[in-house]
């Protein structure tokens, strides 16, 4: 058995601050939303993915720096599947 964890990034741009940015998980899709308005540009960003397979939603982090933000999908422990063998009558 063993834990993955997946790795994704996104530049966002204008984006210097975790308060200028909201990421949400629902029914397995994620979903990043943004804004930052001052008075001399706006900048909007609106992106969602669908969650690999086996990533635990209540496990995913965040992390913003210098405008790239860095999600980590931790993946739930995996076993080998192991060939099920049938009787046949």
């Amino acid at each position: 058995m063993r834990a993955a964890t997946g790795r994704r990034g996104a530049t966002v741009p204008y984006h210097r601050s975790p308060k200028d940015l909201s990421v949400q998980v629902t029914d397995g899709i994620l979903t990043l939303e943004g804004s930052n308005k001052d008075d001399h540009f706006a900048a909007e960003v609106k992106q969602s993915l669908r969650l690999p397979k086996g990533v635990q939603p209540d496990r995913v982090t965040a992390r913003l720096e210098h405008g790239v933000l860095e999600l980590v999908l931790p993946k739930s422990e995996t076993q080998s599947p192991e060939p099920l063998r049938i009787e046949i009558n």
